[in-house]
């Protein structure tokens, strides 16, 4: 069974703009193998906390994707990782 999780995302202690290029890279790779849904800042927050939306088979899953992000490994981001129970989703 598949499962969706919240990365919910701040910034890091070692954060620097400079630096954010290997994680959107790595959140777009991970939307191109149909891991990460959908992801990106909030727009009224300055770009200082985003989200994505990550589908896994399983919490640690989840955790390894989380762990592999250059931004996380770097502390460039930190993230809360919350496992989400979709109870509505919009027809395909």
């Amino acid at each position: 069974m598949v499962m969706r999780f919240v990365f919910l995302y701040s910034l890091g202690e070692n954060y620097d703009k400079s630096l954010i290029g290997d994680h959107i890279r790595y959140l777009k790779r991970m939307a191109e193998e149909g891991k990460n849904l959908m992801s990106g800042p909030f727009i009224d927050d300055a770009a200082s906390r985003g989200i994505a939306i990550i589908e896994a088979e399983d919490e640690g899953s989840a955790q390894e994707i989380y762990e592999n992000d250059p931004g996380i490994q770097n502390k460039v981001l930190q993230a809360e990782i919350l496992k989400w129970n979709v109870m509505f989703e919009a027809a395909k």
